[in-house]
């Protein structure tokens, strides 16, 4: 019955919105605890607040080209659940760097700083890479379905 009454006044998108600010707090708590995940994994403080900033960083050129290069007005609320998929694919990704890290430096004991790293990047890109494709590959897919949840990942005009 509210549903219906929503839906015929015209004030579905304002209650929808007021519903989505309410659920902000489950973003910050799983972005969190993600991030504690990584500090614990890791242990450098340093490598969880580059990976926040990464996340940041990609969420900021992500939505200024959604709004303002593709001038998309409407933004659905499932493009809000890209905020966990990022969340997820950069802590995967730091992830893969430091395992990669830790068995270059116990393998190559006498390497420079910059050979370590070198060699880091050379040996994780691939994975990490393999990663990202999977997930776009994931949402790319969403291209075909019919299903409206699904759909809403798709670019909308």
């Amino acid at each position: 019955l509210v549903w219906v009454c929503l839906v015929f006044l015209g004030i579905k998108e304002q209650f929808f919105d007021l519903e989505l600010v309410r659920d902000i707090y489950l973003i910050v708590l799983s972005t969190f605890f993600i991030m504690l995940c990584v500090l614990f994994y890791t242990w450098s403080i340093t490598i969880t607040i580059v990976t926040l900033l990464n996340i940041l960083f990609s969420l900021s050129v992500s939505y200024f080209i959604y709004t303002f290069v593709f001038q998309i007005i409407f933004f659905p609320f499932m493009n809000v659940l890209a905020i966990i998929v990022l969340i997820g694919v950069s802590a995967d990704s730091s992830f893969i760097m430091c395992d990669v890290w830790k068995v270059i430096k116990i393998n190559d004991q006498a390497g420079s700083l910059v050979d370590v790293i070198s060699k880091t990047l050379k040996h994780s890109l691939l994975s990490i890479s393999l990663s990202t494709t999977t997930t776009f590959c994931a949402f790319a897919s969403s291209f075909l379905s019919a299903i409206n949840g699904i759909s809403c990942f798709r670019y909308i005009y």
